[in-house]
């Protein structure tokens, strides 16, 4: 049923979708002249091309040192290890909490 539908829409006389290449033509005026396909565009790249980027988006410094709240601090580090013969990176957190009670100022 469903096959039959498919063929019965192909043998369908009607207008293709695309037009041929030849038919389309880059037109430097734009303006509309009958029933004939007019490609509006700029010819350049410029459109396609990034501009400066602006400065909020450029890398930052990586801060490998943070705060905890109650007064810690933390530390990041990269390190490489050997394990099973084999260089591996790897990364470190060392974090300084202070235990006990607060010293009295």
């Amino acid at each position: 049923m469903i096959a039959a539908l498919l063929f019965a829409m192909l043998a369908q006389d009607r207008a293709p979708i695309f037009p041929d290449l030849e038919e389309a033509r880059v037109s430097r005026r734009c303006t509309r002249s009958g029933e004939d396909i007019t490609v509006c565009g700029d010819p350049g790249q410029k459109r396609y091309r990034m501009g400066e980027i602006d400065p909020r988006f450029e890398p930052r410094p990586l801060r490998p040192n943070f705060t905890l709240p109650g007064g810690g601090k933390g530390r990041v580090e990269a390190v490489e290890r050997t394990v099973g013969g084999v260089s591996a990176p790897g990364a470190m957190v060392t974090l300084d909490i202070p235990i006990g009670k607060k010293p009295k100022k």
